[in-house]
């Protein structure tokens, strides 16, 4: 598994509990930096890891730029959002992206492992909760409602 988060406490914690869930990771600091590492892993042969836990927020390139390349390079993992965001645009943008689930940095940590395990899976798992815009308001008069009921 490799944690692409740009807050060094947050890549900490999550490599740990990643060790207590059985999985093996690593951590880095940055998109192009996660794509770099991709690059000489694909340049010794080696296989992509299976799960990318991505942070979206980070600076020089987001998550969502670096889960758009991992697709364009056809790369076998399985991207897995881990945002404190739960907009809409950015979980609609994840998906676009291809990728396979998206969890909010509030969620416990149960519900994390729970995803990171069904994302390697191959199956998607969106712990988001996401407002739908306000609905529009059409006027109905008394006799329209009449013929509803």
């Amino acid at each position: 598994m490799r944690i692409v988060d740009d807050n060094a406490v947050n890549r900490d914690i999550l490599c740990r509990l990643a060790k207590r869930w059985g999985r093996a990771a690593t951590a880095v600091d940055s998109g192009p930096e996660a794509l770099r590492l991709l690059d000489a892993q694909q340049a010794r042969g080696a296989e992509p890891f299976d799960v990318v836990l991505l942070d979206m927020q980070m600076p020089g390139m987001d998550g969502i730029a670096v889960a758009e390349r991992l697709r364009e390079l056809s790369v076998p993992s399985r991207v897995l959002a881990y945002s404190a965001y739960d907009d809409a645009a950015y979980v609609t943008a994840m998906l676009q992206a291809g990728a396979a689930g998206y969890v909010t940095k509030d969620k416990p940590m149960s519900l994390v492992a729970e995803a990171v395990e069904a994302v390697a899976r191959g199956e998607g798992r969106w712990f988001v909760s996401i407002t739908p815009p306000n609905p529009v308001e059409i006027p109905i008069s008394e006799r329209e409602l009449d013929v509803v009921r």
